[in-house]
């Protein structure tokens, strides 16, 4: 009875104060993991897909650092992913202020095309989409992905202790 329903109450506040402190670590860590000296000016936008569902991560670099770091969820289809990051990219940049000078984007990603298209059409600014083959660039990728597929086994893990 009350016993009962006060336990999982206080497994739900444990597991709220849980996922708040690991969010906080994560950016912390995300953070200080990267630094390069060249100085990018870059946005890097990854993606992870398990089952039917998809979650984004943006990490925005400037001066060499990670400053910034989004990370959206949305429902996805097997051939859905090129087509919910481009959406994701729509909907973030409506601000040209905002634009990056080069976004970084998966080397699987078929519509870098279209979003320079769309930057400069839609924005009037020119930005470079690029998908890296090497170098920092490509680790930055990497976190992001890493991220993005931590983020997913992170929710799968409170999913199943619900």
């Amino acid at each position: 009875g009350r016993m009962k329903s006060a336990t999982a109450e206080r497994k739900f506040d444990r597991a709220e104060e849980l996922t708040r402190t690991l969010k906080f670590i994560d950016q912390l860590t995300t953070q200080r993991r990267f630094y390069d000296p060249s100085g990018l000016h870059v946005d890097v936008i990854a993606s992870a897909r398990r089952d039917d569902e998809l979650q984004i991560v943006r990490l925005t670099v400037r001066g060499g650092r990670i400053v910034d770091e989004e990370s959206v969820g949305t429902a996805s289809t097997p051939d859905g992913r090129d087509d919910a990051i481009t959406q994701y990219v729509v909907q973030r940049y409506m601000e040209p202020s905002e634009t990056p000078q080069t976004l970084v984007v998966p080397a699987a990603y078929e519509e870098s095309a279209l979003l320079k298209k769309w930057f400069s059409d839609v924005l009037g600014k020119k930005v470079r989409v690029v998908r890296p083959a090497r170098g920092s660039v490509k680790r930055l990728l990497e976190l992001a992905e890493r991220n993005a597929a931590q983020k997913l086994s992170l929710k799968a893990d409170m999913a199943h202790a619900a």
